[in-house]
């Protein structure tokens, strides 16, 4: 099944470090402090095996913006507006939705319906981020707005097993006190699970990536952009230039991606591609 983890952040975070590679890491984690060593290692074979996955964080009611060419012209229409549009991570689900409908005038449509989110100010403050100074480290850390209640909420999309909904339910429950991202010892992070439920499943012909997705050599077919991440482990050990298919990009042909493990078997997070209204 199809379903979306609904929070509410109750202390500063930043979307760019709420990756699925953290949430996954994080889901484990938590697993690891809830189950016994079977019950835990059956849910980590899950990781594996791509049963149990999920999307990086975004704010609810927003997708990441599809890394797809739009036409000069089309883009021309938005007017002073353009750098803005380009300079955005997020955008509305029904804006991205007439994209991967791919229907005709489907780009037409979805130029409109960005410029309408462009000219509403109130709206782009949920996806705009502004810097801050941490008082307990004294630099500047990018957060997103949180002096409006609304802009609190964010969501993360999962596919599993009807059986395994419990288990992370029961995860994220442990995870509100824990916090998500960076600097979580700090306070940063805490967040209310408001509620899990089912998602619609619709087969769109295009499909847009909700998580960053390991590239394996599989066969794809789409307008992509690849991106590296390093992985900072426990005692300072770096696990670097892992290359993957980053959040946005809009595949004809999908790929599944893979889990990531250390040699050593020490660390273990799902870096499996997840797409939006497809449960697979």
């Amino acid at each position: 099944m199809l379903g979306k983890i609904l929070l509410e952040f109750k202390t500063p975070t930043t979307l760019a470090y709420l990756d699925n590679i953290k949430v996954s890491a994080s889901f484990i984690f938590a697993s690891s402090l809830l189950y016994d060593k079977k019950e835990f290692q059956e849910i980590c074979e899950k990781i594996k095996n791509g049963k149990i996955k999920f999307s990086s964080v975004f704010p609810d009611g927003f997708l990441p913006k599809p890394l797809i060419y739009i036409p000069s012209e089309l883009l021309e229409k938005l007017g002073n507006k353009k750098k803005e549009y380009k300079a955005l991570s997020f955008l509305p689900e029904d804006a991205v939705k007439k994209l991967l409908e791919n229907e005709e005038n489907c780009e037409e449509e979805y130029i409109e319906k960005v410029k309408s989110f462009l000219e509403n100010k109130e709206e782009q403050k949920i996806v705009k981020e502004d810097r801050i100074r941490n008082s307990l480290r004294e630099k500047e850390t990018k957060v997103f707005h949180l002096h409006l209640s609304k802009i609190f909420e964010a969501c993360i999309y999962f596919s599993c097993e009807e059986e395994d909904v419990k288990v992370i339910k029961s995860a994220f429950k442990l995870l509100e006190n824990l916090g998500l991202g960076q600097k979580i010892s700090s306070g940063l992070g805490e967040f209310r699970m408001i509620k899990i439920e089912k998602e619609k499943t619709v087969e769109y012909p295009k499909k847009l990536l909700l998580s960053k997705c390991l590239i394996t050599g599989e066969d794809f077919k789409g307008s992509v952009q690849v991106g590296e991440i390093n992985l900072k482990l426990r005692k300072g050990k770096i696990f670097p230039k892992i290359p993957v298919f980053l959040e946005g990009c809009v595949f004809d042909i999908a790929p599944k991606g893979k889990y990531i493990e250390t040699p050593d078997a020490t660390y273990l997070t799902s870096c499996y591609g997840i797409y939006y209204g497809d449960e697979k």
